[in-house]
């Protein structure tokens, strides 16, 4: 049979991230390719078949800068762009996070 490309790439996330270590090159890639119209149904294909959202996945397995990267590249641009807002309005006394919300706003 013939999977369609959601399903191999959910199978490919997946095995980039099972068992000891994480292939960070392949999860890197995986994610970052995703096409924009597909990131809701990779999701789905995802936790239809390993019974786990990929997001938590992702939080599970990666950690830093490296992660809000990839979890910001598991969504689309625009869940994306308001995840980062809503991080950045959590602490606005924070010099940092006020920097994060005005790159923010310049990308919307």
């Amino acid at each position: 049979l013939i999977e369609l490309p959601v399903a191999v790439r959910a199978v490919a996330l997946h095995d980039a991230m099972d068992g000891f270590g994480t292939d960070e090159r392949s999860l890197t890639a995986l994610l970052c390719t995703i096409p924009e119209n597909q990131h809701g149904d990779v999701q789905a294909e995802y936790k239809l078949r390993f019974k786990r959202s990929l997001v938590d996945h992702i939080e599970g397995e990666t950690s830093f800068s490296y992660k809000k990267l990839l979890l910001a590249a598991a969504h689309d641009k625009a869940t994306s762009r308001c995840l980062a807002l809503q991080d950045a309005l959590k602490n606005q006394g924070n010099d940092r996070k006020k920097r994060q919300f005005a790159r923010v706003l310049g990308c919307a």
